[in-house]
């Protein structure tokens, strides 16, 4: 399946994002330099304009990331319980797309 939208819990989530992680971390030298670089450049322009594409970081590292849901997911919601701050701003920089998140509270 190709999911346009993912909606799921921040178990599942978290999962993601650990092992997504564990994949980072594993890279070495030049390569986890330039990582890191888009990795900041993408937080940035999410946080400050919104953006949540980079034409040289996408096809070099998020693309991958992205093709683990389908590679067209447009838009991730979340709900049942809340999402860390750290999970929720990398999902949405690695994932390429807004990340919403709607639980109750009782």
């Amino acid at each position: 399946m190709r999911p346009t939208i993912f909606v799921s819990v921040p178990r599942l989530l978290s999962r993601f994002y650990d092992v997504i992680k564990k994949k980072f971390s594993e890279l070495s030298g030049m390569t986890k330099t330039a990582l890191d670089h888009g990795l900041s450049k993408k937080l940035n322009n999410v946080t400050t304009n919104g953006g949540y594409t980079h034409k040289v970081y996408d096809p070099l590292f998020f693309n991958k990331t992205k093709a683990a849901l389908g590679g067209r997911v447009r838009l991730i919601i979340s709900g049942s319980a809340p999402l860390l701050p750290e999970v929720h701003k990398f999902l949405k920089v690695t994932m390429g797309c807004p990340l919403l998140e709607g639980y109750g509270q009782t």
